[in-house]
């Protein structure tokens, strides 16, 4: 699985954990899938339905950033960039929870400013990545899936 989840830091990103609102079209692109956004007084959600039947949200707040990625399907590949800036810093925090070591079904990560959560196996995967003091006021953490 840490195979799977090393090639989602090694892509370049568009829309990312901590980017704008302006770059979800570029993920969209990027992956050939469908966009709807639905609104909400407290965020938007911008989900991206792709070929492969990956799902992808990323959760806008009423300033303009994406506080919140999550991808569920097929392909990790297809989640590519969405962790962006915080990719690295979770790479680090796996290796020294795991003793960087190879680990493989759930990885749970909680760093300063960043939850991450990830699981998986053949041809299912999902994670979730949010920057808790980033989401805004009037949405629950239970709500970013």
């Amino acid at each position: 699985m840490w195979s799977l989840v090393v090639v989602l830091f090694s892509v370049s990103a568009f829309a990312e954990l901590g980017g704008t609102a302006d770059s979800v079209k570029a993920d969209q692109q990027r992956v050939q899938g469908a966009l709807r956004v639905s609104q909400t007084q407290a965020y938007a959600m911008h989900e991206i339905r792709t070929p492969n039947n990956g799902l992808i949200h990323e959760f806008v707040s009423p300033a303009g950033k994406v506080f919140a990625v999550t991808y569920q399907g097929p392909f990790p590949g297809e989640a590519n960039g969405l962790l962006g800036s915080y990719a690295p810093q979770i790479e680090q925090a796996r290796k020294a929870a795991s003793g960087q070591r190879h680990v493989s079904g759930t990885v749970h990560v909680e760093a300063p400013g960043l939850v991450y959560h990830a699981a998986g196996h053949m041809r299912y995967f999902s994670m979730k990545a949010y920057v808790p003091d980033a989401i805004p006021q009037g949405m629950g953490r239970e709500k970013i899936q």
